[in-house]
């Protein structure tokens, strides 16, 4: 069997479910501001759910749930779902995964319409040059959504702090991590440049108990 590199062997601990419940209280508000925000869109208007990041299909109930076609994307895909279910999976016209990183593969492989474009559980943080990236794929009428951790909350820093802490103690003694803070990044919401952004039209910003959520309408 493959050994690993450190790099992929930390973001698949980060999926494990025993490590993903220490970060419970913020997907769950992350969790209940999506379901809003597709719960405001207009009933003749289709979207598509692209959940940036998805990991193990993440939020794929809300695009069942609301009748969205529903997207990941996520270059660890292939490790992170079975290989039976992902066969299955590709059998299904209103789902597709995308096996690559943001800013690695064409618009073309997302559908012509409208997309929710959801870069969720911190993913913003780990996407060097993010902005120009998210202007490939854009379209008038989208919606992106970034979430990331409340950075003035002690009780989400608290978390944070378990969630990584569970991650390194677990790999710590079995692999070789460049540094334990070099993956513990953020993405402050106030750097971010709405001037650069292509079809820019308004956004809304939620900061709850755990989380901080930046809405952008285009």
């Amino acid at each position: 069997m493959q050994q690993l590199d450190a790099h992929t062997e930390y973001f698949i601990r980060m999926m494990l479910p025993c490590i993903k419940q220490e970060a419970m209280p913020f997907l769950k508000e992350e969790c209940c501001i999506l379901n809003n925000v597709i719960n405001t869109l207009k009933a003749d208007n289709t979207y598509q759910l692209a959940v940036v990041g998805a990991g193990t299909l993440s939020y794929i109930e809300l695009a069942f749930e609301h009748d969205l076609e529903y997207v990941a994307i996520e270059p660890l895909s292939h490790i992170y779902i079975q290989q039976e279910f992902f066969s299955l999976i590709k059998k299904l016209p209103q789902i597709s995964i995308i096996n690559s990183s943001f800013g690695d593969f064409s618009k073309e492989e997302l559908t012509s319409g409208n997309h929710i474009f959801a870069f969720i559980f911190n993913v913003f943080a780990y996407i060097n040059d993010g902005i120009e990236k998210l202007n490939q794929y854009l379209n008038e009428g989208d919606i992106i959504i970034i979430s990331t951790w409340n950075q003035t909350s002690i009780d989400a820093n608290k978390i944070r702090s378990n969630y990584f802490n569970t991650i390194f103690e677990s790999v710590k003694d079995q692999i070789t991590l460049p540094g334990h803070l070099s993956y513990a990044k953020l993405f402050k919401l106030d750097s971010f440049d709405f001037t650069q952004l292509i079809h820019y039209k308004s956004h809304q910003r939620i900061i709850g108990d755990i989380t901080d959520i930046l809405i952008i309408y285009c």
